[in-house]
């Protein structure tokens, strides 16, 4: 979970994952771990 909260929000801890993928909207949490996945290879 953290790789995944760290790419759709920045941050390595927080509140629950579940609602910060909610809150920036699917398209844009999509773009973010896309954006994470090519970072890391």
């Amino acid at each position: 979970m953290p790789p995944c909260r760290l790419a759709a929000t920045g941050h390595p801890h927080g509140p629950s994952l579940y609602h910060l993928l909610e809150a920036p909207g699917k398209d844009t949490v999509v773009v973010r771990i896309e954006k994470g996945l090519a970072t890391i290879g």
